[in-house]
This record gives C-alpha cells, structure tokens and sequence, in this order.
C-alpha cells in the first residue's frame, strides 16, 4: 500500500509525491521539497523519453522509441500499441495488445481493453471490438466502454446493435446524454435503419423540445429526405436563424411562407428578413421589414429596430436614427425598447457623434439596468461623454455602476473612469481619491494596474520592452503557501494513494497519457474530503505528474478554499497564476525579445494551461493557433512544408509559434492592447477600431471594443501580465 503523509500544515512540513528513479520531463523541474521520495507501484521501466513525446501528441517519435527494444514492460507496450493506433496501423496495435488484455494482475488492464477495441475497430473488425467491450459490466470505464460501443456499432452500420447498445447506455446512464440528444441519436438510427416515418416522428420531437443546435440537426435530417414541412419548417427556420445559420433560416423560412400558411406566419417573414440582413443584403431586408409594417403582421418595434440596422449598415445614419426612435417609442418597456437604445449608441459610434452615443446609452442604462445590455449602456453613457470632453457629465454618469452593481471589477471599472474624468474635469483631489481606492483592490485586474500607473506617475510595463528574469519555481511558491496555511492554523492531513484511480493516474501521467491520467486524478479526487491542505497537496501531486490543466484547476479551487481574491494570502494567490514550462517560456521570450510574463498570461486565457484543449472554432493547443496560422508560422520560420495540425498540440510547439505571433504583432502596433486584441479577433476588425476617435488613449480604445469577448479578452490578459510581473517578478 503506498501511502502519503501530508505532515502538519502547523509543523511546516508537507510530504509530497515524487517517483524515484524517474527522469523529469522537460518542461517542469522536480519538486524541491525535501522529504525523502517515494517510488510509485508500476512506474519502473518506462522510458521517459518516449512518455514525452506521448504527452506531446508526437506518435511516431514514441512509436519509433519503444520499437527499437525488445524488453517492453507492460505500460510501454500499451505506450507501444496507443502510439500504433494513433499511426494508423491498427494490426500492428491489435497484435501488441491482444497478448496484454488478458492480465487483470495489470493496473491498467482496462486501459488495454480500451485500446484492443479501438485497434480492432481501425481493423474494420467491429465484432472483436464489441467483445471485448462487453467485458467491463461494473468496471469504472463501463460508460466509456457502453459509448464506444454504441459508436463502432453504428460507423459498421450494425444498426439494430447500435439501437440495443444505445438504449443500455442511456439506461445505465442518463446522464450521458441530454433528452433531446438521446432523441436525436434515436432518430438517427431509424433513418439509417430505412425506417423513415419513426425517424420523421423522432425528428420532430426534438424540433417540438428544442430551438437551438438539435433543432437545425433535425430540420436538416428533415430537409435530405423530402420531409420537412408545414410548422417544421418554421421550427427549423426559427432555430437556425437563433444559431446564425442564416442560410438555412432564409432557405426554410421562405418555404415556409410561400406554403401560404397563416399561423406565425409574420414572425417567419421577420426572422427571413433578419436572416437576409445578416447575410449583408440590406436593401433586400429593408423591403421585406417595411411589407411587414405595412401588412401590421409582426411586431412594430422589432421591425423598425430591423430596418434601423439594415441603414445604419448601408450608410444612411438619418435615417437610420428615424427607424432607432420609431422603434424606442412604440417598444416602451419591452426588450425591443433596450435592444434599439442599444442600437442608437451603435449608430452614434458609427456617425462619431458621441453625445449621441451618449445619449442613447445613458437611457439604456436608466431604464433597462438589469438588461443583459444594462451595463454596457453604463459604460457607455460615460465613455461617450469622455470622448466627447463633457468629463463632468462622465463621472456623474460612471457613478450610477457603484450605485446600480455589485460585480466587483465592474465597480472598479466604473470607480477608474469616474476618477480620471474628474481629474480632466478639474477635481484632481476627488479623482485620484477614487484611483487609489481602485488601486488597494485586492482583485488583480486591468484597471487596478492603470490606476497605480495613474496615481503614482509609474509607467506600466510593456511587453516589447520589459523582461522577466531569475523568478523562483513553482515548486518552490508551492512551499511558501505551505507556510502560509501553516500561519493560518491548518492542521496536518494524511492522504492515501492506494486508491486504484489514484495509481492509475500515477501510471498513466508517467506514461505521457496525460488526457487519461487527469480524468483517473478527478475520479480519485471525488472519494476525497478535500480542505486546503489537502488541495495543496493534489496541486503538487498534479505539478509532480505534469498535469498542467488540472493543476491549474486545483490552484483556483485553493484560492476559493481560502475565499477568493479577496482574502486568501498572497502566496495562495500566486499558484493561481502558474509558471507552467517556464524554462521553455524563458527561452522563447529570450528567442523573441519580448516578456516572459505576457506568454504566461496568453496561456492562463487562452487554453488555461491545457496543452490538448480544442475551441469550438478549432484552435488548438496552449496557444489556441488556428491550423492556418499554425502552417503561416511555419512557412514563415522555415519550419518545414509538411505542416500537420497535430503539431500544434505539443506544448513545445505551440509555445514557440504562440511567442512569434505575438512578438510580431507587438512589434506591428503601437499599443499592446491592439496587438493582443488581434490575436484574440484578427486584423480586419482591429484597424477599424484603431481608426476611431478615443483608440487615442489606451483604455478607452478597449472599452471600444465592440466584440465583447475581444474587449474582456484584451483586459483579462493585460491584468494577468501586471499580475505575474506583481506576484514573480516583484516590479509592481
């Protein structure tokens, strides 16, 4: 049984994991804590060279390690046979595993079943595949096992099996899929299955329960077999438009229509004509809005705030603000009313007209304060007057954020700006006072940073310019929060690892499996009654096993252990900003001359340290670059022609790539602002933002920002590099 003593928090020691015998990883030094080292069941002979390349998606290179030897262990030759089938060669995976699978003496042995049947699938032997999938009834991989098997049966076109196999896994369970999910995976079926009016009545179902993404699949399932009719094609229509399909929309909607019938039929004649505007034919979307009026066959407000837009969009601002007002008045009190006073502030942007912008947004935020709008409409009443140079009517109007909110950074957003337009308006005394109250916050955050830069005359670091050097581990902040729980009282904890999930995500993260080994860890950690001394302890077990993302996690779950930002001890606070592969970071900071610390800030926002997280867009990797950027940047530093996306989910890579666009876009603009809001939305979007009349001045350029991601993204990660230059660096 292999234990771990986590000593008295109080006594100042903590006994951590760290296999002997292992050689560490690149990216992460061992743990410089002292207690003697304990060696881990299973974890001998595993080469580490080729764990690392696991760990970094490099298959052919741990493939081509572990080949050159005749004297695998078990974990290499499930290393061995994962890499194989990663490759490609599925029968040269199935005949390294088959021998395997039968050894239950062997911690992973599921692991192995799980990796036979994925072999046996590459093969095209399905059958196989599900026989050994069969064998987990009671194992913890069970679900993993039932979802597998639904999946291979049904790419083999074993349809009957797939419904059977489908309908145990949602029975066992229901929560692995959503109802309307299930429903549409059911309907599937039926129509691979030839029977076409079971799939036609499913797929109404989920278009009957849903109205977003399910919805589309279905109208689409619908639409391919000649079904999709009558209501169904406004359901569908409706859906697609409210998921920004709007060709679809447009395609159903007018079929719709033209079906001559009446029952919602002025609500499908609005959303194809919203769906025509979104697809930039506005002179289109504006007669198709005004037959609308005309006929009184959908809802005035929403109609003319349609039309609004469409001019706003082609130039034509008085007219434009004509339909704005038209649709305030007859929408009073409704969500139309706040949706066209936040039309008006978008038209004055447009038209420069600030006090316009001002205007509009200032009744915004009085009447629809709650709105999911209300706040920008409080930003923007004042910033609209600051640009405009009525400062005074600025900070009356940043004010009413203290008064109306309770979001803490908001507040202080407000408090900042309230506080430099009273120093532009004349009252020095009254601003910087409200500056140095937004400067004592304990939150780290953007406009923290700018109110020191404002009170005490200190220029902020700039990314170009500044260096990060000689920063202590992360190992060794690690054992500065042990003091600080000790000074807080923490008594001692005794962990146990000799839970199966915790060996195996040992094994596992030694293996370079790390995807595996961090949902083992999270299964480990629910059978734990975890207090912060024992959330210290998982972070360094994590670090110890180079899961980056989970560790991260656990460090921001220590600090809402502790109370959050506000309370917990500044030593807490700085493992939820991690040094993550610093030596790597270094260097290419080094390589790049730009600051370390804006590279350990892009990849606390971007991918929150996970080196194989996907976007829903498909950027990947630490970095989250763009398959085409990705084979840009390598094109542009002669890293070789035969580009693959793969590459990019090695941290290595992706941290080199990541430190060479943003040293690039650096270097392209003026303001670290701007070059960080390109990497987040792209140049087309931010020369346009350069060109308006506040971009002069650097916050007032982020709050223009009409992307809202974009504009919290450049402010988020502007806050953290202040915070790593604060907390590591010790410059602020």
């Amino acid at each position: 049984m292999d234990k771990r003593l986590i000593t008295a928090i109080s006594a100042a020691t903590l006994l951590f994991i760290s296999c002997a015998g292992r050689e560490s990883l690149e990216e992460i030094p061992p743990p410089k804590i002292s207690p003697p080292k304990i060696t881990t069941m299973q974890n001998d002979g595993i080469d580490t060279a080729a764990a690392n390349r696991a760990s970094r998606y490099r298959w052919e290179e741990a493939s081509s390690l572990l080949s050159s030897r005749n004297d695998l262990s078990k974990a290499e030759t499930l290393l061995l046979g994962t890499a194989r089938s990663k490759l490609g060669d599925f029968a040269a995976a199935a005949k390294l595993l088959e021998p395997l699978a039968s050894d239950t003496t062997f911690l992973l042995d599921d692991y192995v079943r799980l990796a036979l049947a994925e072999a046996f699938d590459g093969e095209d032997s399905v059958d196989r595949a599900v026989a050994v999938l069969s064998t987990f009834g009671g194992s913890d991989l069970e679900e993993e096992a039932l979802s597998r098997r639904y999946i291979y049966l049904r790419g083999a076109g074993k349809i009957s099996e797939a419904t059977a196999a489908l309908d145990t896994l949602i029975s066992r369970y229901p929560s692995h899929f959503g109802a309307v999910k299930a429903i549409a995976e059911h309907a599937d079926l039926a129509l691979l299955s030839g029977d076409t009016n079971r799939a036609v009545q499913l797929y109404e179902r989920v278009l009957a329960k849903s109205s977003g993404g399910y919805a589309v699949r279905a109208a689409s399932a619908l639409d391919k077999i000649g079904k999709l009719r009558g209501r169904n094609l406004f359901l569908g229509g409706r859906a697609a438009v409210k998921s920004k399909n709007y060709a679809s929309g447009e395609k159903w909607l007018t079929r719709y229509i033209a079906s001559g019938t009446k029952a919602n039929a002025g609500e499908a004649k609005y959303l194809r004509a919203r769906a025509i505007s979104r697809r930039g034919r506005y002179s289109e979307a504006i007669g198709q809005y005004k037959k609308i009026l005309s006929e009184k066959s959908y809802n005035a407000a929403w109609t003319k705030l349609g039309i609004a837009y469409c001019y706003r969009k082609i130039g034509s601002f008085d007219k434009a603000k004509s339909f704005v007002d038209a649709a305030i008045a007859d929408g009073k009190g409704s969500n139309a009313e706040a949706e066209a006073l936040w039309e008006g502030v978008e038209l004055g942007e447009d038209m420069a007209d600030y006090a316009m912008a001002a205007d509009y947004a200032h009744r915004l935020s009085r009447r629809f304060p709650n709105h999911d709008l209300g706040d920008n409409g409080a930003m923007w009443a004042g910033l609209a007057s600051f640009v405009n140079g009525d400062h005074s009517a600025a900070a009356e109007r940043f004010s009413f954020i203290e008064k109306k909110y309770s979001d803490r950074i908001f507040v202080e957003t407000g408090k900042y700006w309230c506080g430099i337009s009273r120093i532009e308006a004349g009252d020095s005394s009254g601003g910087r006072a409200l500056l140095r109250d937004v400067e004592k916050s304990p939150i780290r955050h953007y406009y923290r940073y700018l109110s020191t830069e404002t009170s005490t005359g200190i220029v902020l670091p700039n990314p170009l310019s500044s260096r990060s050097e000689h920063w202590m581990t992360y190992e060794d902040a690690i054992e500065i929060a042990q003091g600080a729980l000790s000074e807080a009282g923490y008594k001692e904890v005794f962990l146990s690892t000799e839970a199966k999930a915790a060996a195996r995500a040992d094994l596992l993260a030694h293996m370079g499996l790390t995807d595996l080994a961090e949902t083992e860890f999270e299964r480990w950690t629910k059978q734990l009654d975890i207090d912060p001394p024992t959330r210290l302890a998982l972070l360094s077990i994590a670090v110890d096993w180079k899961l980056t993302g989970l560790a991260y996690d656990i460090a921001l779950a220590l600090v809402r252990d502790m109370g959050g930002y506000s309370t917990a001890p500044t030593a807490v606070i700085r493992l939820a900003y991690p040094t993550f592969y610093a030596p790597d970071v270094f260097a290419a900071a080094r390589r790049e001359n730009i600051d370390a610390a804006l590279l350990f800030a892009v990849m606390r926002r971007e991918s929150r340290y996970d080196p194989h997280v996907v976007s829903g867009a498909g950027a990947i990797g630490l970095f989250q670059i763009m398959p085409q950027t990705g084979k840009n940047i390598a094109r542009d530093i002669g890293d070789g022609d035969d580009f693959e996306k793969l590459r990019l989910y090695d941290w290595h890579t992706s941290l080199n790539y990541g430190a060479k666009y943003l040293a690039d876009l650096l270097r392209k603009h003026e303001l670290p602002e701007s070059a960080i809001a390109e990497y987040n939305a792209g140049p087309s979007p931010v020369k346009r933002w350069e060109k308006t009349p506040h971009a002069e001045r650097r916050e007032a350029f982020v709050e223009g920002i009409d992307y809202r991601q974009t504009r919290h993204y450049v402010k988020n990660v502007l806050g953290d590099y202040y915070a790593y230059k604060e907390l590591w660096d010790g410059s602020l």
